[in-house]
């Protein structure tokens, strides 16, 4: 009796199942802030890598700004072209864009000798054939289109020269000693070609079309400026 009694005693002092502690929300809070700043962390790196990435893709050349991209051409460049909308009527400026296949700050560097003026008609003309595998096509074809583009009608003749007067522009291509461009005639030009470099040379033309253009644009900004405050000015 006395054995039975004494494990009646030993179960009774047994203790309880132990239940787990209740988690500690201070500490849980601290978990997710650390997690939160160290996601935050990585997104400001991520976007300032991507910023740094597109800013060190774009340059300035004699005032034109390019931008690499990822294409057959990756120089690119734009004009303000005006657009009228269709449905409002009202007229916008919209970015026109052009590739160029070399880079500006290399073709650059060929010499213009001269001063670009431009005209409501251009001829293209050549004394050889300029094919240097696709490149003579893919420049002539550029030229007509920026020229399109400023509202110039481009003309392929053979047979013409210089005009005298100036009334067109006048390009000549034609193989040398050197790759360079001079201007013979108030709108004449001659686009020197060495060892199949006609991309470079007229690309370089394109590179001087680009800084007049800009230019008269700026002008005729300034001058829209000028004429807005002399009549505030006057109204005053």
């Amino acid at each position: 009796m006395e054995k039975k009694e004494t494990e009646k005693v030993n179960i009774l002092k047994e203790e309880p199942n132990k239940v787990a502690a209740p988690a500690n929300p201070a500490s849980e809070n601290k978990i997710l802030r650390n997690l939160f700043i160290i996601v935050g962390v990585l997104v400001v790196f991520f976007v300032a890598w991507i910023i740094m990435s597109n800013e060190s893709n774009k340059f300035e050349y004699n005032g034109v700004k390019f931008e690499r991209v990822r294409e057959i051409a990756p120089y690119r460049t734009s004009l303000p072209i005006l657009v009228k909308d269709q449905v409002t009527g009202a007229v916008n400026q919209v970015p026109y864009y052009f590739y160029l296949r070399k880079d500006p700050k290399i073709s650059g560097e060929i010499v213009f000798n001269g001063t670009l003026n431009i005209k409501r008609n251009m001829v293209v003309a050549s004394d050889v054939d300029l094919n240097c595998n696709g490149d003579g096509i893919i420049s002539i074809a550029n030229l007509a289109k920026l020229y399109g583009v400023l509202g110039t009608k481009v003309i392929k003749d053979e047979n013409a020269t210089c005009d005298s007067n100036g009334n067109f522009m006048y390009i000549n291509i034609t193989i040398s000693n050197e790759t360079r461009i001079d201007q013979y005639g108030p709108a004449c030009y001659s686009i020197k070609v060495s060892n199949c470099e006609v991309l470079g040379a007229t690309e370089r033309f394109m590179l001087e079309t680009f800084t007049k253009v800009n230019s008269l644009v700026t002008e005729a900004a300034q001058a829209r400026s000028g004429n807005t405050n002399n009549s505030s000015n006057t109204l005053g």
